[in-house]
Order: C-alpha cells, then sequence, then structure tokens
C-alpha cells in the first residue's frame, strides 16, 4: 500500500472538496434537460437561453437549482440512471392504478381515498423531472425510487417483504453512480487555481508519514467529556479502489459514529466516479480535534484549531443527504420570498451555550493575543472539558457577549436556545440560568427559513467552527464572522471580507459600529450579501452534485 505524501495528501483534498471551477457553455449546448422540463425554472419564467447563455445571476436566485447543475447537459450514464428511476415511479403509478380499480370495484372507499392520494403524488412528480431526481438524491436510504422495483416503494403494499427490497450496498452503489452530476464533471477538469492555493496552503504545514501513521494515528484520543471519547480512525484506500476503516467500537465510544460513516459514504461517491491512488489516512469521528501536534501523523477532522495537525472536512458530512439538501433549499428560497428591501435591518442570532472549553479565557485578549485565543480553545495535557457557565465567564466568551449585547442594543436580536444534547454542553450554574431566562435572553429555537427575514446574520463560533457559515451565505443576508481559533474547509478561506462578508473582532467589541456601517451603507450591504451568496452557489453547494 502506497505511503501516504503530501501530494498524495493534496490529490485527497482536492477530491474531498468535489469544487473547481466553472466551465464556459456551449450555446449550442441545451444544458440539462431535467432542468427545463416542466420544472421549477420554467414556473419562473427562466429558460436557458437566459440563465445559461446571457448567464443572468437573477435566475439561480430564490431557486434550489443551480448553473452547475442545470447549463449542462448530463452523461449519457446519468441519462440512463434518471431513465430508470423514472421507469420506477411510472411502474409505481401502474400498480396504484390497478389496486385502485379493485378497490373502487370492491366499494372500499377508505382505501380509494388512500390510493387518490398516492396516486396524485406520483403523478406530480413524474410531471416534474428535476423533483424526481432530487428526490432520489436527497433520500437514498429510502425503497422508493431505489427498490429493485417500484411494487414496494413507500407507501408500501401490503404483499411488499423486506426481502424484496435491493442489497442496501446495490442501493448505495446505484445512489453514489447516479447522484452526483456535477462532481463527476468537475473532477476531471483542470483544478481552479485559488482553490488549489488554498489547500496548498492548509497542506504546507503536515509532513505525513505511512509509518507514523499506522504507530501513532490508532492511539490518538479526544476526552468528549462525561465517559465519552474518539480515537484515531485509520482509514485505507486500496490499491483496488476498496475502502476500509477501522471498527466503529474503536472510533467512538459511547457517541453516534455518524461521522465516520458519513466520510465513507464521500470516499464511496468518489471512488464512484475518480478513485483516488492507494493511501491511509486518520480520523477523528468526533466533533472537533483540539489537541494533536504531529504533523507526521495529521487528523482529517470536522474542525480543528489552527494550532492542530489537521484537515477540515465539509461541515455537511455530518448530516444525511435530506437534511443538507433541506437547510440548503430553506436558504436559496428565503432569496425568493423576501427581498432584501423588505428585510428588517436587525442582526438575528439563535444558539445554545456551548463555546467554553477553558475557564480562563479572556475574549477582549484573545481578540489582541494569539497565545490567549490558542489558550481559549486549548485543554492541557490529561485535562478533561468541565468548564461551567457563571457569572464569571459568560461574559469573557463571544457568545455570551453577543446575547447580552441584545439586551441593550435594538438592531441585535440574539438569545440562547436550550440544547437538543444536553450532554455535548459545558454546564451552566442555576443562577446564570434563572438571570438569563429573567432578562429574556434565552429564547425557542426558530426555523431555518425565519433568519431570512433578517439582514444580517452572525457566524459564531461554538464548540468549535461554526457549522451554519455552509448555509447562511445561501441566504442573502450580509454575514458578518468574527475572527476565530478554527480551521474551516478549503473553499471558506476563500471568502474575502468586505466583498463576501464583513470582518468582527473576537471579542464583538466592534459588532455595534460595524452593524451603525452597515446600516448607514444600505447598498453596499445588500451587494455585500449578494456577493456571499454568489460565492456560496458556486463554492459552496453540495446538494446533488
Amino acid at each position: 500500500m502506497a505511503m501516504v505524501h503530501l501530494a498524495v495528501a493534496s490529490r485527497i483534498a482536492l477530491a474531498l472538496l468535489a469544487v473547481v471551477a466553472g466551465q464556459e457553455v456551449d450555446p449550442e449546448d441545451r444544458g440539462n434537460g431535467l432542468c427545463w422540463y416542466n420544472s421549477i425554472l420554467a414556473e419562473c419564467d427562466r429558460s436557458f437561453h437566459r440563465c445559461c447563455v446571457e448567464a443572468d445571476p437573477d435566475c439561480w436566485r430564490g431557486i434550489w437549482a443551480i448553473a452547475e447543475l442545470c447549463c449542462h447537459r448530463l452523461t449519457d450514464q446519468h441519462q440512463q440512471c434518471f431513465d430508470d428511476i423514472e421507469e420506477r415511479v411510472e411502474s409505481k403509478l401502474q400498480s396504484l392504478s390497478i389496486l385502485l380499480a379493485r378497490a373502487e370495484a370492491a366499494g372500499l372507499q377508505e382505501m380509494v381515498e388512500g390510493l387518490v392520494q398516492n396516486s396524485v403524488a406520483y403523478q406530480v412528480m413524474l410531471a416534474q423531472p428535476l423533483a424526481v431526481w432530487a428526490w432520489a438524491c436527497s433520500v437514498p436510504d429510502s425503497p422508493l425510487i431505489w427498490s429493485r422495483n417500484c411494487d414496494c416503494c413507500e407507501p408500501a403494499e401490503d404483499y411488499c417483504q423486506d426481502s424484496s427490497l435491493r442489497d442496501e450496498q446495490q442501493i448505495w452503489a446505484e445512489f453514489t453512480r447516479c447522484c452526483f452530476p456535477v462532481y463527476s464533471r468537475k473532477t476531471f477538469h483542470p483544478v481552479d487555481d485559488l482553490l488549489q492555493a488554498s489547500i496548498s496552503s492548509d497542506l504546507e504545514m503536515l509532513r505525513p508519514r505511512r509509518e507514523s501513521i499506522w504507530t501513532d494515528g490508532p492511539h490518538l484520543t479526544w476526552d468528549l467529556g462525561d465517559g465519552r471519547y474518539a480515537k484515531g480512525c485509520i482509514i485505507s484506500v486500496h490499491e483496488d479502489g476498496t475502502v476500509s476503516s477501522c471498527p466503529e467500537s474503536h472510533a467512538c465510544h459511547d457517541f453516534d459514529c455518524s461521522y465516520l460513516r458519513a466520510v465513507l459514504l464521500a470516499l464511496r461517491v468518489i471512488q464512484s466516479i475518480n478513485p483516488l491512488p492507494a493511501l491511509d489516512f486518520v480520523l477523528n469521528a468526533g466533533d472537533e480535534t483540539v489537541e494533536n501536534t504531529l504533523p507526521e501523523a495529521p487528523v482529517f477532522t470536522r474542525t480543528g484549531t489552527l494550532w492542530t495537525a489537521t484537515l477540515a472536512l465539509p461541515f455537511e458530512w455530518q448530516l444525511h443527504p435530506a437534511q443538507c439538501q433541506r437547510r440548503l433549499k430553506e436558504g436559496m428560497l428565503a432569496v425568493e420570498r423576501l427581498r432584501w428591501e423588505d428585510r428588517k435591518a436587525v442582526l438575528i442570532w439563535r444558539g445554545t451555550h456551548s463555546n467554553l472549553w477553558v475557564e480562563d479565557c479572556r475574549a477582549a485578549l484573545a481578540a489582541k493575543a494569539e497565545e490567549m485565543m490558542e489558550r481559549c480553545v486549548s485543554l492541557p495535557p490529561g485535562q478533561v472539558r468541565q468548564p461551567v457557565w457563571n457569572f464569571s465567564t459568560w461574559l469573557q466568551l463571544p457568545r455570551g457577549r453577543l446575547v447580552w449585547l441584545s439586551r441593550f442594543v435594538p438592531f441585535i436580536d440574539a438569545k440562547f436556545v436550550e440544547a437538543s444534547v444536553s450532554s455535548q454542553m459545558p454546564r451552566m450554574e442555576k443562577s446564570l440560568e434563572e438571570f438569563l431566562w429573567d432578562e429574556e435572553l434565552i429564547g425557542s429555537r426558530i426555523a431555518g427559513e425565519v433568519f431570512g427575514q433578517y439582514k444580517y446574520q452572525i457566524a459564531m463560533e461554538g464548540n468549535s467552527a461554526t457549522d451554519r457559515l455552509s448555509w447562511q451565505l445561501f441566504m442573502g443576508s450580509v454575514v458578518l464572522i468574527p475572527g476565530k481559533a478554527w480551521q474551516v474547509m478549503s473553499p471558506l478561506n476563500m471568502l474575502q471580507p468586505w466583498v463576501h462578508f464583513v470582518p468582527v473582532s473576537y471579542d464583538l467589541s466592534d459588532l455595534v459600529d460595524r452593524l451603525l456601517w452597515l446600516m448607514s451603507h444600505d447598498a453596499e450591504a445588500k451587494a455585500i450579501a449578494q456577493n456571499g451568496m454568489a460565492f456560496a452557489h458556486r463554492r459552496g453547494h453540495s446538494a446533488s452534485a
């Protein structure tokens, strides 16, 4: 098995990113026919000529389809995939028609009503080819579409048995082969110079050695608290193209191992399209990496600090494909529902009381000195994360400062929400919690689309780098990004301050001034929001890619 070296690390980083520059559109090419026949694009008075030839940017605002998907022809392979999907849906509709006729003849009115509803749903789906594709590729583990035949598609019929469904591995293999036309096209094109430079910068300080990966990697341990811990998991890509990993029992102790599964799924997609060379790497299946100083055994992770030998992977990989698409669509559709001029000139934020690693963190000092910034997100060797939110710590942290600012600044609406997984949050003293409730600084969660009603959003770090940035940019709001202690995936490093986002000090000392400037320069603010959204469409879109 080949030793992992810098060139191979660069290759896997490029493949995992799967986002390179778009190509020129051939005016004679009518693009992806799924997009232009009876689709949401046609309903919104969008045409191939307007969107792809004239390249009107308004074509892609407020819809979940993107130019990279719609302005290029499907390959023969992907066209065959769609034809197979459509045939299965038609088969299901025919089956429902037979059952409906039998139910009507037998006078089973309740069954008739249910079958009519299901039949209409399938008819609507067939009338919208792009919707069929999107549904199939957002729910790969559903028997709908991917079953051997559509007799057992959802809703399952009484005579259906689990044995009639295709083997799970076959379903996933077809999903990876069929659902990534954009990545399939881009992966064979020359790499974008800016993206290459960003990735090279990420890899510059790493010196991977196969011996260290195998010797030191499995012994790396990250204590998550409450008896939960992650251990370094070696993932190998073999000469024959297959992928193997450590057992989940090694990688994940008393926590969900879904991130490991998500990375393995991404590797399946890559291997089915443009296989990687043989290599080995270490993965942390936990949420963040705050300890790893071994450049010889760098760790692929959801996010690591600026002082760790790590490579950040896409935030959305921790999500089911359906969840990822839903979050992106919420943002993209918000642009259509609410014009910039109709939005509130208010900064909106909701989040949990994470963001506390050590009790002696001082945000004001961290904003000025890298040593304090590093101390705020680092644990001494052997120490378990056990800090407490109290009256001494909460205003020393960016999230606490943001919430407290909202108590006095009318154009900041920021509240804590109760954590859905309390075991992963630092403990909060009862007296502070009661105070925050009394001050109305703890509130309910709000739906994703509600954020689109506001002109300004902020990407606040929590236990690690902010994962919401991956969908905030799609919403057409100005995103304010504080200074950070965490790595982010290479495309996000390419965001330019005052072009795609507005920078803010780590301690939020200039947040009010930044907002006042945005409010008094509304045209410039709108341009920044639009630039950020354009960047997200080109660099950050992963749904059905």
